[in-house]
């Protein structure tokens, strides 16, 4: 009875993990939802002129809180580090420039590909052969998209690097282990298929999904991070504040 009333049991870990998953994937819908909800209401009020604007504002903070959402998953529920939503705010102010950036770009690449398949329909419609080419030339760029966004916000939430050092690190990854990378897709797709089918799901499937493909990324980026003492050799001159030089102390990521 003692045992069942501790609150280190396995159970009350299991049910507190379970609980700051919950907590996690709620705090990645209100970062998501929040400002697109705002956007919403304003273009049922403002000229329709700005309409593009707008959505693609809405857009912003999809990489960002996806980043957040990784990196406090695999730190406060696999390695049992810090809260929950101490470590989200944190990834997500920390990152949110850059990631917003991303969520940029990919709004405007899923744009472009929407315009380009629905010139290739065209084209088929029309009976004309080069319609195919095109589409099959599409599908592979929106493949491509998908494939390296995969590794994209982990990478993010992980390595401390400028734009273009990220996307080239993610395209890296996600193309040299490319099996784990379809997993991924498969594990992605599955998790919006489950949103899809049962709604209830948005509160708790982008978090276990995120979960599950952290066991397969970590495995990853294990391989490239750098040994011990290479790292302590940057972070002597380097410039980190606290709470980076409190995770470089802890090295949590490298268990």
């Amino acid at each position: 009875m003692s045992n069942w009333l501790n609150p280190d049991n396995k159970f009350f870990s299991f049910m507190g993990k379970a609980f700051d998953l919950v907590v996690i994937n709620v705090f990645w819908l209100l970062s998501c939802v929040s400002l697109p909800a705002g956007v919403l209401y304003l273009i049922v009020t403002t000229n329709v002129a700005v309409l593009g604007v707008l959505l693609f504002v809405a857009i912003l903070p999809i990489v960002p809180a996806t980043t957040a959402m990784y990196y406090a998953i695999v730190k406060t529920i696999r390695k049992e580090r810090s809260y929950a939503i101490k470590e989200f705010i944190r990834s997500f102010k920390r990152n949110f420039k850059q990631g917003a950036l991303f969520s940029l770009c990919y709004g405007i690449a899923a744009a472009i590909m929407v315009i380009d398949f629905h010139y290739a329909k065209n084209l088929i419609e029309q009976g004309e052969t080069s319609g195919n080419t095109f589409q099959g030339v599409f599908m592979v760029i929106t493949l491509l998209l998908c494939v390296v966004f995969t590794f994209l916000c982990p990478v993010l939430s992980r390595f401390d690097m400028k734009w273009g050092g990220i996307l080239k690190t993610a395209f890296f990854m996600s193309t040299r282990h490319i099996l784990t990378t379809l997993v991924l897709l498969a594990l992605m797709i599955g998790v919006l298929l489950g949103c899809y089918i049962v709604v209830p799901g948005v509160f708790f499937l982008p978090a276990i999904g995120t979960l599950l493909a952290s066991f397969l990324i970590e495995r990853v980026f294990k391989k490239y991070m750098p040994a011990k003492k290479e790292r302590n050799e940057e972070e002597e001159g380097s410039v980190m504040d606290a709470e980076d030089r409190e995770d470089a102390k802890d090295e949590w990521y490298l268990e």
